[in-house]
């Protein structure tokens, strides 16, 4: 048979002989269906090399399951090669070092613009990518210019003759077009020369990178630079220096002296600590007292901290200074009102400091002693004892034995100091002088505290006077005849001005200071609040710089200033009426059991019982209220009320239905043990009689009310209920009766029944369902 074509898509699998070539035919991939599959792990064509990912083999066989292979002819199998791509063979790509220049417009340092390129020739599809090399602190973008593609020499696009740029087009020395870009090729990298040399071209030796006026002017002034900063290193810079070598690689250069003898001390002197107590006294600040301290000076790098011991509601251990190198203060006392920085000194070095150095030093061992005072950060401790491993460094290392401890109690306690008292500050003008006060004495803020028994006592209580403006030194036209009227508050001690009115004059009336609390200076220059006995009619007030005289008042103020009580209205009176029988009410089952309570058994309520029964019930009343109301009922004039007149007052208007009727009855009337006469004796028992018909009324209706309430019938509901199949729509009496006993099944004795027709069927009328909806509802 003729021989397959080389891309005839037959496959052979690999357990099949190879003498026996099946086609891929329909019928003969059997051999592929995955139920006789034996393996179905899913083959990898690629792995990784070199952090590339490339093919393991070229054309892909599989051993299990069987898979094929491509066949170039009909007679032989094409043979398993090991291929490599060309991306790994090394010399698929051409680096070439370039630059184009570009002209730069209105600068007065350059002209021309040097820009470095680097150009990458890939051999595999002879494409090309341009690439602008970064240059440092130039200002200028980097990036690609231009993108892989296969470039046309000099710009022929779509000809039918074009040309595209390859290996004979970039040689080292050479200007290459692109686009309209002239580049310059300086030099190439060595595996390219190497590779340019095996494919026989000759490559010129590289070329110097051209230098432009940005660029030399650039590079003369970093040398310039580094010179001058070489000359004008300090000791401060050597030292900035070294800690930017420390934070970069963690060491430096090299170690100064003063660090070796650092670390010297630190590893000489390690975990040994000297222990000093010593107190602080702040007493003469507002809340100070005398602390009680411990400082641990630490040997291996001189720092110094300070912790509290515990005393009587202080708990030891808080830190009072955190452990620091301490800055030792000068011998006059000119540190105390300048700042530590005031105490450096720019021109010297000193290690550990940032690069400068105190005027004193920082304290030493050599600064304790017992006895002495150190002033640390503006606070002088008195040190007065030390522990036991501390004087025996200073005796034995030192050869400076400490003194003896000193009896710390003894020596504070013979000048006993008094801090200062607290004075609050002037008002700010912001609010209430009160609400200020309060919030200065309290850490959280509370509303100032009124006087209650004051506010209840002259509660509506106000004092009203006539004021005349009193002309000043230098007198204005407007001043002269101006009236005011002042109203004071006795509740709360405020007063309000308001102006009159004058016609024809220019001034109008109406409020001219709202109420406030206002003060006025004694002579000896302190100030109080306006009492009303500083208003007097004829005498001058002083109220925000003006001059006042009292002109007149009126009835009511005479009468509060002089201690008279002014009568109570009838209003007032009869309010307080009404509050007494409701009480009366709620308290007492009967009347006369409430006389006897107020009475306390004498047969009478005189003056002084009744207000006393009213203080039982937090209500204030006057002297002349209690009067009047004795005035109003005492029928006699006997100057008390007595029986038959207590039950006139409850029997009034708004007489209290819920009180026992037997309360009101001729026989409770006779057993208070009091004659009253007949009309008296007649009215009560007929409102008797009355308010035990309204009583048991009421109780009724509310037990029908109840029981219709239980089976869950609306008004209208029962309503039919009750009339049955009536054409008029109207209930008689009759009809109800039967309907009560029947459907509702409420057993009511006969009087109970009469009362309930009484109510729905007033002279034996029938009931509509409207009048029937408004007796259910009221």
């Amino acid at each position: 048979p003729p021989p397959m074509s080389k891309f005839a898509s037959t496959k052979l699998p690999s357990f099949t002989p190879q003498e026996i070539n099946l086609p891929l035919a329909p019928g003969n991939n059997f051999h592929d269906d995955p139920i006789v599959r034996r393996n179905h792990k899913r083959a990898q064509h690629m792995k990784v090399v070199n952090g590339v990912s490339v093919m393991t083999s070229f054309p892909v066989t599989y051993t299990q399951p069987p898979t094929y292979t491509r066949l170039e002819s009909t007679t032989e199998v094409a043979s398993e090669q090991t291929y490599t791509p060309p991306w790994l063979t090394g010399d698929n790509v051409l680096r070439f070092d370039c630059y184009f220049k570009e002209a730069v417009q209105e600068s007065p340092v350059e002209t021309v613009r040097v820009r470095k390129c680097v150009i990458i020739f890939h051999t595999e599809d002879k494409t090309i990518q341009v690439r602008d090399l970064p240059q440092p602190n130039s200002g200028m973008t980097h990036g690609t210019l231009i993108k892989r593609h296969r470039i046309p020499v000099d710009g022929q696009i779509d000809s039918a003759d074009e040309e595209f740029f390859d290996v004979p087009h970039l040689a080292v020395g050479q200007d290459v077009c692109m686009y309209g870009k002239r580049f310059h090729i300086v030099s190439c990298d060595p595996s390219t020369r190497n590779y340019l040399n095996q494919q026989g071209y000759h490559t010129a030796p590289n070329e110097d990178w051209p230098a432009d006026d940005e660029f030399t002017t650039r590079s003369q002034h970093r040398a310039k630079t580094e010179q001058l900063t070489k000359k004008m290193m300090t000791p401060i810079d050597m030292e900035l220096k070294r800690h930017h070598e420390y934070g970069a690689c963690g060491r430096t250069s090299k170690p100064t002296p003063v660090s070796i003898a650092a670390a010297q001390q630190f590893y000489q002197s390690s975990g040994k600590t000297l222990a000093f107590l010593a107190v602080w006294d702040d007493r003469a600040s507002f809340g100070g007292e005398l602390r009680r301290l411990r400082l641990n000076y630490y040997l291996e790098d001189d720092t110094v901290e300070v912790l509290e011991l515990a005393t009587p509601g202080r708990d030891a251990g808080a830190k009072i200074l955190v452990r620091q190198r301490v800055p030792r203060p000068p011998p006059d006392s000119s540190f105390e009102n300048r700042s530590i920085l005031d105490h450096v000194n720019k021109e010297a070095s000193q290690q550990l400091t940032f690069g400068v150095k105190m005027d004193y030093g920082f304290l030493t061992s050599e600064d304790f002693q017992i006895g002495s005072t150190i002033r640390i950060h503006g606070k002088d401790f008195f040190i007065y004892n030390c522990d036991q491993f501390t004087r025996n460094y200073y005796a034995q290392d030192l050869k400076r034995p400490l003194a003896s401890p000193i009896d710390i109690d003894k020596h504070y306690n013979q000048n006993v100091f008094h801090p200062p008292q607290a004075v609050p500050p002037p008002h700010d003008g912001i609010g209430s002088e009160e609400d200020s006060l309060s919030n200065w004495k309290h850490l959280l803020m509370r509303p100032p505290k009124k006087n209650h028994t004051k506010w209840f006592r002259d509660a509506g209580k106000t004092l009203k006077f006539i004021l005349q403006m009193v002309p000043g030194k230098n007198p204005a036209i407007e001043e002269e005849g101006r009236h005011f009227i002042l109203t004071y508050f006795m509740e709360d001690d405020t007063m309000q001005i308001d102006e009159l009115g004058v016609k024809n004059s220019g001034i109008i009336g109406g409020r001219f200071l709202k109420r406030q609390k206002l003060k006025w200076t004694h002579p000896d220059g302190t100030q109080s609040t306006y009492q009303p006995e500083d208003f007097q009619v004829g005498g001058v007030i002083s109220i925000l710089s003006k001059q006042y005289r009292i002109v007149s008042t009126d009835l009511h103020t005479d009468k509060l200033l002089n201690g008279v009580e002014d009568g109570t209205e009838l209003e007032e009176v009869k309010n307080l009426v009404i509050h007494f029988k409701k009480t009366i009410q709620q308290k007492f089952p009967r009347v006369q059991e409430a006389f006897r309570a107020i009475g306390h058994g004498n047969g009478s309520i005189d003056v002084e019982e009744l207000i006393a029964f009213f203080r039982t019930i937090n209500v204030a009343i006057k002297r002349e209220d209690a009067k009047t109301i004795l005035q109003l009922y005492d029928t006699n004039h006997s100057g008390a009320l007595e029986f038959n007149e207590f039950v006139l007052l409850m029997q009034g208007d708004d007489y209290c239905e819920n009180m026992d009727e037997l309360a009101m009855s001729t026989r409770s009337v006779h057993l208070s043990g009091h004659p009253v006469d007949a009309s008296t004796t007649k009215q009560m028992a007929e409102a008797a009689e009355h308010n035990q018909l309204s009583n048991r009324t009421r109780l009724v209706l509310k037990q029908f009310r109840d029981k219709v309430s239980q089976r869950r019938i609306n008004t209208i509901e029962i309503f039919r209920m009750l009339n049955g199949v009536a054409p008029n729509s109207r209930l008689t009496e009759q009809e109800f009766r039967k309907g009560v006993k029947d459907l509702l099944h409420m057993l009511l004795p006969e009087e109970d029944l009469r009362i309930l027709c009484r109510v729905f069927f007033p002279g034996g009328a029938s009931c509509t369902l409207a009048q029937f909806t408004t007796i259910m509802n009221d």
